[in-house]
């Protein structure tokens, strides 16, 4: 009786390990995968980071930045009332004119909500 149940348990270990062998091989297939995801992504980003109108923004964003910093820019709430904002460009040519959205009526001005039409949000639509 015991020598069944030794070979019942011998056969349920190998299951075991050949079961986690395969668990083991797919997930260093899936890993090699998202490695390669990962780096065509990166290069992606980085031909995308290299556009001059994409620099132009970043550089443009990196002004509001250091003018809120510097205090030459302050922070208003949203016509909405809320006091979470973010700095809306209507015009790049004009980096330091932004105006306070949260970020719902900033998703709503880019045209990204399904609330475009909402009349409280009207004034984030211009």
């Amino acid at each position: 009786m015991s020598d069944r149940k030794f070979l019942y348990m011998d056969k349920d270990r190998t299951r075991l390990r050949d079961a986690i062998k395969k668990r083991r091989y797919r997930a260093i297939g899936k890993l090699k995968l998202s490695e390669k995801s990962k780096k065509a992504r990166a290069i992606r980003m980085r031909e995308y980071n290299r556009r001059p109108e994409v620099l132009e923004k970043q550089r443009i964003y990196r002004m509001v930045k250091a003018a809120i910093k510097s205090g030459a820019l302050v922070k208003s709430p949203c016509e909405c009332g809320a006091t979470n904002v973010h700095a809306h460009h209507d015009d790049y040519s004009r980096p330091l004119d932004v105006r306070w959205l949260c970020p719902r009526c900033h998703a709503i001005a880019h045209g990204r909500s399904p609330r475009y039409g909402m009349p409280q949000y009207e004034h984030a639509i211009q």
